[in-house]
């Protein structure tokens, strides 16, 4: 709504129309901010290993589909951190940018300062840089070798984040991080629940809102944002990991429940600010001629990918809302029998009552034997009498209910 006057301010109909125009205004905005809004998902990206100096189309077949899915972050372990590879690495954001894609360049303390300076520069000032991904998976003996880098890029680059990802899977979400609190740095934690399991069971919801709530316990102490790392890969699939955990070949891909309740367990433990899911090579496959020996090709990468998609996207559940309300009984005078047994009059109030994440948009009062309500408003004037049980039932926009009730005193 445009909410401004146009004409000469001396005329009173032009006064009187503005006047009325800008009440409108007024009341739709007021309004718009009393409707709370349904809760958004956080942004949602995926880890690749996708060398576009290999790939027939740079991977933009690659940043295409993610995008069209509804991703809009990516972290391409297959993209190269030398001068020598930025030409190839500026097409690749151009790409990414043209799809709406942010990418958390892959750098490692490792790379030379001639390197880092002359790649920093130019990824700092391209549309498509989320930030850099320093650290993976570090242990307490990393922190001063990260702690250098970090301070580095930060020269190179005050603006943009930088991503710590802490292994939650060996630590737990708050221990994989804490010894790194106090690097300025965006904090995460891999947490990769489904193993042999039988599918859907309740562990792997668990077992990601465990870490989730350990992560966000750090990042509030230290005031950072947060990262959470899920899993779209199956254990077997990867050589090492399957000697280093013992998970083998019983192992599996998350099913699209899964995936949807690792997502909801995240959000619910650790209000992550983005959710990255490991790894898109195990969902759709390698780019020809890249898949590295120790991983395995997905036999079935249409299932995992519908899964993913299906999952991560899925509409937030809906939170039952929250019905309170006060009652006030207008006093009496007389102390007789018979005017403590006769109707009074109760103002009832459901002001207290709330939606986590949507609004109230019915109230209904009722009394025991009765269907009918007696009032479908949220403030009411109500005859009712002493130790009568009055009940409120609110629903919310999504058609949850809850009641709450008490006697009339």
């Amino acid at each position: 709504m445009f909410c401004s006057g146009t004409r000469p301010a001396g005329h009173w109909l032009t006064r009187w129309t503005t006047a009325f125009g800008l009440a409108l205004c007024l009341l739709a905005t007021s309004g718009a901010a009393r409707a709370e809004a349904a809760p958004q998902l956080p942004a949602q990206g995926v880890y690749d290993d996708c060398t576009p100096q290999k790939s027939a189309d740079g991977c933009a077949s690659r940043l295409q589909r993610l995008s069209a899915a509804g991703f809009t972050v990516v972290q391409n372990m297959g993209v190269g951190w030398q001068a020598a590879d930025l030409p190839t690495t500026l097409l690749y954001a151009n790409t990414a940018h043209a799809n709406g894609i942010k990418v958390i360049w892959n750098l490692r303390p490792g790379m030379s300062d001639a390197d880092l300076v002359t790649v920093v520069a130019a990824l700092r000032l391209h549309p498509s840089t989320w930030g850099y991904y320093i650290s993976d998976e570090p242990s307490p003996s990393d922190h001063n070798e990260v702690a250098t880098f970090s301070a580095k890029i930060k020269r190179l680059d005050p603006t943009h984040q930088q991503l710590i990802m802490g292994c939650g899977n060996c630590y737990g979400g708050e221990g994989s991080v804490d010894f790194m609190a106090n690097i300025d740095a965006t904090l995460g934690t891999d947490i990769y629940p489904v193993w042999e399991q039988a599918p859907d069971q309740p562990i792997v919801a668990k077992k990601v809102k465990a870490a989730a709530e350990g992560l966000r316990r750090v990042t509030d102490r230290a005031g950072r944002q947060t990262v959470v790392a899920l899993q779209a890969f199956r254990w077997g699939d990867s050589h090492f990991d399957s000697i280093a955990t013992g998970i083998g070949q019983a192992s599996r891909f998350p099913t699209r429940r899964e995936i949807e309740d690792q997502r909801n367990a995240a959000i619910e433990g650790g209000h992550p600010d983005l959710i990255l899911w490991f790894t898109l090579n195990q969902v759709i496959g390698w780019e020809p001629g890249q898949r590295r020996w120790y991983w395995q090709e997905p036999a079935d990468a249409a299932q995992r990918w519908s899964n993913l998609v299906k999952g991560a996207f899925a509409p937030l559940p809906n939170k039952a809302p929250v019905a309170r309300f006060t009652a006030r009984t207008r006093r009496t005078e007389s102390t007789s029998r018979a005017a403590r047994s006769a109707p009074v009059r109760v103002a009832v109030d459901g002001k207290g009552s709330y939606d986590p994440d949507g609004r109230i948009v019915r109230y209904r009062w009722h009394t025991a034997g009765r269907r009918a309500p007696l009032c479908s408003r949220r403030r009411c004037s109500l005859k009712l009498r002493r130790g009568q049980v009055l009940k409120l039932v609110v629903t919310d926009s999504s058609g949850a209910r809850a009641s709450s009730a008490r006697r009339v005193r």
